[in-house]
């Protein structure tokens, strides 16, 4: 296996994780930076994205998977080429040179639990009367879907009423959506 980038995401953090826990977490891998995401309400998702210096550095952290913080187990995933556009498309995390002022109006939400065959049209469908500006289905590895997306909603308003669909049926699984971005600027690597 080859990961993509050199980014991981961690899922299942306790809320009150900090920078320090992640680091100690990581066990000796060097993290350049780490990125807390929040929910719509502005509390900590239990989330967070982790750039380390290389692919080879990936693949040691991903040896972490199941590993705990303060007695929680910690999903540790790859970050797809594909996710980590739209992290850095939306503010999530910064790429090289990125100002923050060019994300402060949009409004993304991420989709877990949907069926592998959802396409855009079906996403789309899914948020029908809503203003949905963008839609990324995350891939695993070999390009298979994930049961993730993202979708960036064209206005605060719309991405709260999208947050009021979670847990609503798409197809034969459950649509969770989760807000990804608080509606301020989310890079927040410093965040405590």
């Amino acid at each position: 296996m080859n990961p993509e980038t050199n980014f991981i995401r961690l899922r299942g953090l306790p809320f009150a994780a900090k920078e320090s826990d992640v680091r100690n977490f990581l066990q000796g891998i060097t993290a350049k930076s780490i990125t807390f995401t929040l929910t719509s309400s502005g509390r900590a998702s239990g989330e967070c994205y982790v750039e380390l210096n290389d692919n080879s550095a990936v693949k040691e952290a991903l040896k972490l998977d199941r590993n705990e913080i303060n007695g929680r187990y910690i999903e540790v995933f790859t970050v797809s080429e594909g996710e980590l556009a739209m992290m850095v498309r939306h503010g999530v995390i910064r790429g090289s040179g990125e100002s923050e002022s060019r994300y402060a109006s949009n409004y993304v939400v991420r989709l877990r639990g949907l069926p592998y065959s959802a396409n855009v049209d079906d996403i789309k469908e899914f948020f029908k009367g809503l203003d949905v500006a963008d839609v990324v289905i995350d891939k695993e590895q070999g390009g298979r879907p994930s049961g993730e997306a993202f979708v960036r909603l064209a206005s605060k308003e719309h991405a709260e009423l999208a947050l009021e669909r979670s847990k609503n049926n798409m197809g034969s699984r459950y649509g969770f959506s989760q807000g990804l971005i608080s509606f301020a600027n989310s890079f927040i690597s410093d965040w405590y």
